[in-house]
């Protein structure tokens, strides 16, 4: 993505919610804040220039959910509850179940071959239960804008636009606005 800001909402499929996004691409660092509406949740991101996430943070009701930061050699802490996150030690990907967006951390920086599946090690956090477990994602691209996606309850297409967005993870979430400012 080009320096600049983007705002995107997304469908949520299965609930009907909306979540409002705001990406912020600048010199050296990505940041992210949406907004989900009808969930009355929130959450910030930062990365890297290149996708790598520095931290997160999820609030529901203004409560913080989980408050994370990956540090450079390689180790999680829970910045709420003061803990090292031993699980996911050298994770380098994240997901939050609530929106398509923790998807781009791997749609951007896999070096994916067309039908090859690639299998990465995620750290899942479950924003609904407030629980975080280690799992396995296989994403395999199919074409420039497509993705098959498997997380072990089945397999979803994800569809990208020209600037590497999401637009669409089949039967989950779907983009209805997105903007370039």
């Amino acid at each position: 993505m080009k320096q600049g800001s983007y705002r995107v909402r997304w469908e949520n499929l299965t609930t009907g919610n909306i979540e409002e996004a705001r990406i912020d691409v600048e010199r050296r660092d990505i940041f992210v804040s949406s907004d989900l509406k009808g969930e009355d949740s929130h959450y910030v991101i930062h990365f890297d220039i290149d996708w790598q996430l520095d931290d997160f943070e999820v609030t529901i009701n203004d409560q913080i959910v989980f408050q994370c930061q990956r540090k450079m050699n390689g180790m999680w802490v829970d910045r709420s509850s003061k803990r090292i996150m031993e699980e996911f030690k050298d994770f380098q990907y994240f997901h939050l179940t609530n929106t398509p967006m923790t998807h781009m951390m791997a749609t951007r920086t896999l070096s994916l071959q067309p039908g090859v599946p690639n299998t990465i090690d995620v750290a899942l956090f479950d924003v609904v239960t407030g629980k975080s477990l280690p799992v396995k994602h296989t994403y395999t691209k199919i074409d420039q804008s497509t993705l098959l996606f498997s997380d072990g309850s089945g397999d979803r297409r994800i569809m990208l636009n020209q600037e590497e967005v999401i637009v669409e993870i089949e039967g989950r979430f779907k983009m209805i606005d997105f903007q370039i400012w």
